[in-house]
């Protein structure tokens, strides 16, 4: 298999709400206690019971376009390490049922979605980044279709 690139939430972007305690939208934050099944966004890890997450509206697109969508995701209020981009597929999130979203260059979804049972979303990436026209793959969740994190082929640019 191609190595993949996955991208977190940005740092700056983390570090703005956790700041400002205001997402990109204006919706005041609170940090509320983790059951533990909070996925950050940053870091790419499901919180632990009791630590202390904040809930935000996200957009994982940086220009305007018709399939911009913004979403709830999770962050760590008091900070965590931003996955590495050559990290490989997260752990937390490999043995996840996931939703693999395909988008081209322009960021338009390029053909269908596919729902990757547990354990089989890094392979399913990798068939998906088979096809040329394909730029890169969100990866979200299966049960409420929020946004997880961005995949890329491992010798893109980097961003």
């Amino acid at each position: 298999m191609n190595a993949l690139k996955i991208i977190a939430m940005p740092t700056a972007d983390a570090s703005r709400v956790r700041s400002a305690m205001r997402d990109g939208f204006g919706n005041a934050l609170s940090p509320m206690l983790s059951d533990g099944s909070g996925p950050c966004r940053h870091c790419l890890r499901y919180s632990g019971s009791g630590e202390r997450l904040l809930l935000l509206s996200y957009k994982p697109f940086a220009k305007a376009g018709p399939y911009q969508e913004v979403g709830p995701v999770f962050v760590h209020a008091d900070g965590c390490k931003r996955y590495p981009s050559d990290g490989g597929f997260p752990a937390d999130f490999s043995a996840r049922p996931l939703v693999l979203r395909p988008y081209d260059a322009d960021d338009n979804i390029h053909d269908s979605q596919v729902f990757a049972d547990a354990g089989s979303a890094e392979h399913a990436v990798q068939a998906l980044l088979e096809n040329p026209s394909v730029a890169y793959v969100h990866a979200r969740s299966r049960t409420r279709g929020c946004f997880m994190f961005r995949i890329e082929r491992a010798d893109q640019p980097a961003r």
